[in-house]
């Protein structure tokens, strides 16, 4: 058992603030990570792919196309990304958002697909040359998939409406998964410094009595695995989340 005057020992108050300013970093990093950078709900959107309808095609494409100066199909993906499901009640009024594509809209070919397959999908349909979509509930990390065909030489997708509190951004719009990144790296320097630093320091110490589970240089090493396996999946979601 440690004496008191053991206890108000310089260097073991100085140790134990380390540890806690150890911890107390990892916390702050990952909460800055998943929470100040992601916001609550989102909504990204953006046009996977585009084609000109072919005379390969099925007869009822190419008799809708017929007649289009720049009859195109289209596959445009929305995705929920935020920390929260975008639902129903984001739907102001209930009035849906409309997708634009630089042109007019014909048709929606086929259903729209969710990934994963089991959740809800909400009403889609083409009104006035836009694809109406909503009200509806838009789960977390949801990816809908929604094909088209429209009448645009330069086809490029734009959100006409809004959300409540929901942050609706174009998905090759790099900005944002850039400046994530970027809090992300600052953070894991930051905890890299204070960690090998701080906690390596309190290893050359007589330290030993303080029986704490993660100190001196064999606790930096475990930290640090937890630091880089946080920061890989991290990066690793973000390149899948660009990819989609």
């Amino acid at each position: 058992m440690l004496s008191a005057a053991h206890w108000y020992d310089s260097s073991a108050v100085l140790g134990v603030a380390g540890v806690l300013a150890t911890i107390l970093a990892i916390v702050a990093t990952v909460w800055v990570t998943l929470y100040a950078v992601r916001p609550r709900q989102a909504l990204y959107y953006k046009l996977k792919s585009s084609r000109p309808v072919r005379d390969s095609d099925p007869a009822p494409l190419r008799a809708s196309a017929s007649g289009l100066a720049h009859p195109t199909v289209l596959t445009i993906c929305l995705r929920g990304r935020g920390r929260k499901d975008v639902s129903s009640a984001a739907f102001d009024s209930a009035t849906p958002i409309a997708l634009k594509a630089g042109g007019p809209i014909v048709s929606l070919l086929g259903d729209p697909v969710s990934s994963p397959p089991e959740r809800s999908v909400p009403e889609a349909r083409v009104a006035g040359g836009v694809l109406e979509i909503g009200p509806g509930l838009i789960g977390r990390s949801q990816l809908l998939t929604y094909t088209v065909l429209a009448d645009a030489a330069a086809p490029r997708i734009a959100v006409q409406g809004s959300l409540i509190d929901v942050r609706i951004s174009r998905r090759s719009d790099r900005f944002d998964g850039v400046f994530g990144l970027g809090w992300l790296a600052f953070g894991a320097v930051l905890l890299f410094a204070v960690n090998n630093g701080v906690l390596w320091h309190i290893s050359r110490r007589p330290f030993n009595e303080m029986r704490i589970i993660v100190y001196g240089r064999q606790g930096a090493y475990v930290i640090d695995a937890v630091i880089i396996v946080f920061v890989i999946l991290q990066v690793a979601e973000s390149i899948w989340d660009w990819l989609q």
